[in-house]
C-alpha cells in the first residue's frame, strides 16, 4: 500500500516589508515576474496547461500518488517490502 502524497506549493519568493512605494513596486514586479517563470517551468515540465499550473501554485495544492503521477509531477513509484 502507497502512502504518500505531494505538494505543489503556492509560488513565494519574495515578501514586501516597507520602503519607498517605488521600491515596493519594484519588489512587487520582480515576485511577479518570478511566479510567472516558476509557472512557466512547470508548465514545461509536467505538460499541463499554463493556466491549470498558476490555479495549483495560487494557494498550497495537495496531490495522492496517482494524481501527481496524472499531473507530470512524478515518473513513477518504486515499492519495497519492509
Amino acid at each position: 500500500m502507497i502512502s504518500c502524497e505531494a505538494l505543489v506549493a503556492e509560488t513565494r519568493g519574495f515578501y514586501v516589508h516597507e520602503g519607498h512605494s517605488e521600491d515596493v513596486r519594484c519588489q512587487v514586479d520582480e515576485a511577479v515576474r518570478s511566479r510567472h517563470k516558476i509557472d512557466k517551468m512547470y508548465a514545461a515540465f509536467t505538460g499541463q496547461p499554463f493556466e491549470k499550473v498558476q490555479l495549483y501554485t495560487e494557494r498550497d495544492h495537495y496531490l495522492s500518488v496517482a494524481e501527481a503521477m496524472e499531473f507530470g509531477l512524478i515518473d513513477g513509484i518504486l515499492e519495497t517490502e519492509f
